[in-house]
Parts: structure tokens; C-alpha cells; sequence
């Protein structure tokens, strides 16, 4: 096979993948822009609240406060998660596979820009901070500032990092993508499933999510998988109809 065509192969994926989740931020600017970026924390805060008999994501946090550095190294970690699974599937020389992998996510996160339209909220943070010595407290913060800055129209202000979806939770939906197109390797995909068990009260503790947000990622990214997955499998079968007989 021609060089460079191997090496755009190989490299599509995270193309595809960067590309998706940069559009994906926009569009979240765009729907904060239309609709109260909290209109809904109150009802995810009620769901929560039976979810946990009564209890809430701000108690747990204040409960595991002495976890608030390793939980932030276990959160800011996922995107090195993301960038693992896509190395091991060109590694194995299956392009294709990775492929699957960055359009799972990528459509994962535009079914969570539906959602968000519909159902716009920013997290627990909104009603206790975290500790302003720590660095999600800042984070959350300028998101929350950026997002009423948008819906008031007082200026325009680009989403480099900033995506404003609470549910639901992409950080937990997209390793999860990840242990799914891992499997072939156990031992990898074990690790990474170990890795979103230990993600989850991360998420949690940061105050970035309720815990309908993560059920939701959860639903969100076996969609995600079985949409892409299907697709894929059509375009084979048609390309297999289509291809002249050997």
C-alpha cells in the first residue's frame, strides 16, 4: 500500500475526532446563546435527590473533600484515555476500527447537544463551588460565566475548551466508547473500564455532574456505539452488493 495513503488512513481518525469535538463545542456556545444554561439543574437536582434518598452531589463532595486533588487527576486524565484506545486500534492496523471508535464519539456528543436543547443545565457547581485554590473551581466558574455571557448576547466568546452540557455526562460516555472498542485486548480494555469505575465518583466529587448526568452518559454512548456500528455494517453490505463479482 502507497505510504501516504496508509498515513492518512491512519491518521483520519484523530482528524475526525478532533474536528467533531470542536464543532460539538460551538454548537454548545450556539444553544446557550438560545436557551438558560440552567433552566434544568433543578429538576436534575430533584432526580438526584431520589436517586440518593434524599441526598445530593454537593454532600458527597463536602463528605470526600480529602479526595479533591486525585479526583482531579482522575478527570483531567479521559481525553489520554481517548487518545490510548485510537493509538492501540492503528497500532493493530485496524484504521477502521479506530474510525468507528472517533465516530461513536463524536456522535455521542451530538446526541448530547440534542439532549442539551432540550434540557439545558450546567451541574451541581452552580449552586457550592468547589475550593478557589483548586483548579476545576476556576473552570467551572468561567464556564458558567461564559455560558450567561452567551445567553445574554453581551459578546461573543470563543469555546476553546469550554462545553457547557451537564447531561448528559460525555466525560464518563467516552471512555466507556473506549472499553467497548478495546475489547479485543482484555487486559486494556480491563484497565479502562477500571479506570471509569474510579472515573465516576471523580466526576461526582468535582461537583461537575449529577448523577442522572452519568446514567445519561451511559445510555448515551451504548446509542452512540450501536449507531455506528450499524451504519457501519449497512455500508459494508451495500459496498459487498455493489462491488463486481472476482
Amino acid at each position: 500500500m502507497d505510504p501516504r495513503r496508509e498515513l492518512s488512513r491512519r491518521l483520519l481518525p484523530w482528524i475526525y475526532l478532533v474536528a467533531g469535538i470542536k464543532i460539538a463545542a460551538y454548537f454548545s456556545s450556539v444553544i446557550v446563546s438560545l436557551r438558560p444554561c440552567t433552566e434544568y439543574d433543578s429538576f436534575f437536582s430533584r432526580i438526584d435527590a431520589f436517586l440518593l434518598h434524599g441526598g445530593s452531589v454537593i454532600q458527597f463532595s463536602n463528605a470526600t473533600a480529602a479526595l479533591y486533588a486525585p479526583a482531579e487527576f482522575l478527570y483531567y486524565r479521559m481525553f489520554g484515555v481517548m487518545g490510548t484506545g485510537i493509538f492501540f486500534l492503528c497500532l493493530d492496523g485496524d484504521p477502521r476500527a479506530a474510525l468507528q471508535m472517533s465516530g461513536s464519539i463524536v456522535t455521542a456528543y451530538y446526541l448530547s447537544l440534542i439532549l442539551f436543547y432540550f434540557f439545558p443545565a450546567q451541574g451541581p457547581f452552580i449552586t457550592a463551588g468547589l475550593p478557589p485554590q483548586l483548579m476545576t473551581a476556576h473552570m467551572e466558574s468561567n464556564s458558567l460565566t461564559n455560558a450567561t455571557a452567551l445567553f445574554h448576547h453581551t459578546r461573543w466568546i470563543t469555546p476553546h475548551t469550554d462545553y457547557y452540557v451537564a447531561f448528559p455526562s460525555l466525560h464518563i460516555a467516552q471512555p466507556l466508547i473506549a472499553v467497548w472498542f478495546l475489547r479485543r485486548w482484555r487486559a486494556v480494555s480491563a484497565l479502562v473500564f477500571g479506570y471509569c469505575v474510579l472515573l465516576t465518583p471523580a466526576i461526582l466529587i468535582l461537583r461537575w455532574h449529577y448523577v442522572a448526568d452519568i446514567l445519561g452518559g451511559l445510555v448515551v454512548a451504548v446509542l452512540a456505539v450501536v449507531f455506528v456500528m450499524a451504519t457501519s455494517s449497512r455500508d459494508t453490505a451495500v459496498s459487498k452488493q455493489v462491488s463486481p463479482a472476482s
